[in-house]
């Protein structure tokens, strides 16, 4: 393209594209692919609120987690990275998204994406942590990720 030789195969493949149920919990790690070979990787991730709270007394939030196991590194265990989240007000500026406990607008809907190198054999997977809000009935939340394979 434009005179420009790709490299590997020159696009990414969707390995992994399932949303989440509803939830107002963490989602436990979630495999979403066990590559043979080492790779790149880039991983999107859409979260929105589903429904709102009541009874509030606080505001519940929930992050998204990439689990993987980097073929460049040292380490015995997988990294568990944070995905930064931007909503339509900007980048979180804790890595959240913040789930109303009144009216659902657009800025209780986020995305995060980034690219990283996976090591062959282990598994790449994502989870979510949840932060209740002090709520007698707790918000709920989908995630919809989206896995290529370079």
């Amino acid at each position: 393209m434009n005179g420009v030789t790709a490299v590997g195969n020159g696009a990414g493949v969707e390995v992994y594209s399932t949303v989440s149920e509803s939830v107002n919990a963490s989602l436990p790690a979630t495999t979403m692919l066990t590559p043979q070979r080492d790779g790149t990787f880039a991983v999107y991730f859409y979260i929105a609120q589903v429904d709102t709270g009541a009874g509030c007394s606080g505001i519940a939030q929930v992050s998204v987690n990439l689990i993987y196991s980097d073929p460049f590194s040292g380490a015995a265990q997988p990294f568990t990275f944070v995905v930064p989240l931007s909503a339509s007000g900007g980048p979180s500026p804790s890595g959240a998204l913040r789930l109303s406990p009144d009216n659902i607008s657009v800025a209780n809907v986020a995305a995060g994406s980034m690219v990283f190198r996976a090591r062959g054999g282990t598994n790449i997977s994502y989870s979510t942590t949840y932060t209740p809000g002090g709520c007698s009935k707790q918000p709920r939340y989908q995630v919809a990720p989206l896995l290529l394979w370079f």
